[in-house]
């Protein structure tokens, strides 16, 4: 009897001890699984928003088309890109290359922290104001649940359509703007508007791959941060 006692506590303590292996290996599945999905999150939102810095450029360019048209060429306003782009004390750019690759890279990861900062300030401001009612006595305050594809997909919806209107408002200055420009000797306005034609069209097709990469992006992040076993929720778990 104390021999078949022994033993039953013997295969017992290895029953433990295989289960919580089996759990520790089951925790570092989804840790795994939740960074590399917030990684992927990272590199979908940094090029989505190269994309909308093509559309910022695209839209900069017409803007300064008919503001140069109907104002005047003196660009006082571009002294404040000086941190931006190589311009000297009496507002002159050189211009090559290497810096419009530098502005470009620049703007895309200031408009992706913003976003990010954005957005992770409005969830917290929300949970704040109004904090999601603990259902049955448990402590729903670790991170939030993911928005359903419905959401993230009305969301994108509702951001290409003001960008495309914003896009259709800068061109359509640029537009009006042609009839009264001086042009180059040799240069026709029909060909000024097929040039921004294609730049209008270059826009709106920027502004969809931006919309689409940036609601994937939007899609990951949620997903892994509802799925990170956070040091946190652990410690209310236990």
């Amino acid at each position: 009897m104390a021999t078949a006692a022994g033993d039953l506590r013997a295969l017992a303590s290895e029953g433990q001890v295989f289960l919580m292996n089996d759990n520790k290996n089951l925790q570092r599945t989804p840790a795994f699984s939740a960074a590399l999905a917030g990684l992927f999150g990272f590199l979908m939102k940094y090029s989505a928003y190269n994309f909308l810095t093509g559309v910022v450029l695209l839209c900069f360019s017409a803007l300064a088309f008919a503001y140069i048209t109907f104002i005047g060429p003196r660009v006082s306003f571009l002294k404040y890109l000086a941190f931006l782009l190589p311009i000297d004390s009496h507002g002159t750019a050189t211009i090559g290359a290497s810096d419009i690759l530098r502005v470009f890279s620049l703007l895309s990861l200031i408009f992706m922290i913003l976003a990010i900062t954005g957005t992770t300030l409005t969830r917290g401001l929300r949970k704040v104001i109004s904090p999601a009612p603990p259902a049955d006595g448990v402590d729903n305050s670790g991170p939030a649940n993911t928005r359903s594809i419905r959401q993230l997909i009305r969301a994108g919806t509702r951001r290409f359509i003001i960008g495309c209107a914003a896009i259709t408002l800068f061109f359509l200055a640029a537009f009006i703007a042609i009839p009264h420009a001086k042009l180059a000797e040799g240069t026709s306005p029909i060909a000024m508007f097929a040039l921004f034609g294609l730049f209008y069209l270059l826009a709106l097709v920027s502004n969809g791959v931006y919309t689409l990469l940036d609601v994937v992006s939007d899609g990951l992040l949620d997903w892994a941060r509802v799925n990170f076993p956070w040091p946190l929720e652990q410690d209310r778990v236990m």
